[in-house]
């Protein structure tokens, strides 16, 4: 599975990599396919802190920030510097990646440390990935989850792992921990059930009911999603976090063509996936993704045509004078799932490895997830 979100506010942080497409002037031409290069992945890119009302983080909490790097699809070593921080921000630990294995960098987030005040609400650590002698940086963002203020008696129901998201090779556990105010008192009194994202829809996990929630790593399949619902003052509160297995014989990564973001509710995304095993590429994409036809095309080439007025991507084949649709498909099977913004599933009718997301199908935010089976 893969995971993405995709926004369209501005003032809002995510826990996911976000990239802004912006047009200023004529479009350029497209271009053309390059060697193998280098790419750093990063795991984990944000993460809100629970802090108690006045700005403070309320418990010591661990961050894991997990990295790996590619030249083309080969898995390369890779080390991480870590750049300034927050006061109340430590490195726990920092593990380079190899040829086999991911590295991480995790993070300790201090108790009762404001992280550089306590009217700061966010902040980023700047993550350099050296690569063959070849630097690239990348930014880390947390962001405060605070408690109401003292006679609001507003509820902040968040939810948070004291030891991070990443367990390696679907072993060991995680711990899944909710942090409930209202307004600065810790609320003791609410109720709880836990639910697992399982075919497109979620399902409660029997017996699941404490503020916790403890995950075997058996259970992660490359990306799981757990939600937890409190019932405080017969009112729900909602939230949602999204767990990963590093070290799966089978992973699975969702690209898009035009980005994370969409601006102003314009324009289209292109979503993709590719599996990787044992550093090799499995079921790659048959021909290039493009608007335009490929130039000097053989019989037999494939090419998966975007169409942004009729919002699709369409497999094409050369029979060796024109373009047509292809009969042909990839090898695996991509079933793919959506959550609208409050983590509810949506209907979802798009397939394939290649889908045409339009920014009309997305309310502010959109979790989007991929299933790829044989």
């Amino acid at each position: 599975m893969a995971q993405i979100k995709l926004l369209t506010n501005d003032s809002d942080v995510y826990d996911t990599v976000t990239i802004t497409k912006i047009y200023d002037g004529a479009k350029g031409d497209s271009g053309g396919s390059g060697p193998g290069g280098l790419s750093v992945v990063v795991g984990n890119e944000s993460q809100v802190i629970a802090c108690a009302s006045g700005g403070t983080v309320s418990a010591a909490t661990n961050v894991t920030i997990p990295f790996t790097a590619f030249r083309g699809i080969e898995q390369v070593a890779c080390t991480c510097e870590v750049g300034t921080m927050a006061t109340g921000i430590t490195v726990k630990s920092n593990t380079p990646a190899t040829a086999t294995a991911a590295g991480s960098v995790v993070l300790t987030f201090a108790k009762s440390a404001n992280l550089g005040g306590t009217s700061v609400l966010t902040g980023v650590v700047p993550l350099t990935f050296t690569v063959d002698g070849i630097t690239v940086t990348k930014n880390f963002t947390w962001t405060k989850g605070k408690a109401g203020a003292t006679g609001t008696a507003a509820v902040v129901f968040s939810i948070y792992a004291p030891n991070g998201t990443i367990v390696q090779n679907q072993s060991g556990s995680l711990l899944l921990a909710t942090s409930a105010y209202s307004g600065a008192t810790a609320i003791t009194t609410g109720t709880y059930q836990w639910a697992k994202y399982t075919g497109g829809e979620w399902v409660n996990i029997s017996g699941a009911t404490d503020d916790t929630l403890t995950v075997s790593g058996s259970e992660i399949v490359n990306i799981q999603s757990y939600r937890c619902t409190m019932t405080y003052s017969s009112k729900n509160y909602v939230d949602v976090i999204t767990v990963e297995d590093k070290s799966d014989p089978y992973v699975s990564e969702m690209l898009s063509i035009g980005g994370f973001t969409v601006k102003n509710n314009l324009g289209g995304l292109v979503p993709y996936v590719i599996v990787r095993t044992n550093q090799r590429e499995v079921d790659p994409l048959l021909g290039n993704i493009s608007e335009t036809a490929p130039s000097s095309p053989t019989s037999g080439d494939f090419w998966y045509q975007v169409d942004h007025t009729a919002k699709t991507v369409t497999l094409m084949k050369y029979n060796g004078s024109a373009w047509k649709s292809a009969t042909e498909s990839q090898e695996l099977t991509y079933t793919w799932y959506a959550q609208d913004k409050d983590g509810n599933a949506m209907a979802f009718d798009k397939s394939g490895k290649v889908i045409y997301l339009s920014a009309a199908d997305i309310d502010s935010l959109m979790t989007l997830q991929c299933d790829v089976s044989n």
